[in-house]
């Protein structure tokens, strides 16, 4: 009987660890391309957003690639990118917009995707 799970079994394991590599492979990324976020027009958007949260404080850091987007770490890190942050320097993205992409990646973060 368990020889017929082995194949089920072996899948399920190759899964884990592939997810597990990939999220590896993910984090080694994000540390080599991301800087910690400093910006004084966005830090009252965030101390808002943190006390609404009950938090201290956000640590939100930019991924240094170009196409416009946020995204959730699998370890809880919230990222904006580098071209997310031009528009917002260019001013076709305003500190709320920005504040309400890092509350929508906390929700991901809160829910564990």
């Amino acid at each position: 009987m368990i020889f017929r799970l082995l194949p089920f079994i072996a899948i399920i394991g190759y899964a884990l660890l592939m997810w597990h590599f990939s999220a590896w492979s993910l984090k080694r990324q994000l540390d080599a391309q991301s800087r910690r976020l400093r910006d004084t027009g966005l830090a009252p958007v965030l101390d808002r957003l943190a006390a609404a949260l009950n938090l201290p404080e956000i640590p939100v850091y930019v991924f240094e690639i170009e196409p416009v987007n946020g995204l959730a770490a699998p370890d809880g890190r919230v990222f904006l990118t580098e071209g997310f942050m031009a528009k917002y320097r260019a001013k076709e993205v305003t500190a709320e917009e920005i504040g309400s992409v890092i509350a929508h990646e906390l929700g991901h973060v809160s829910l564990g995707h």
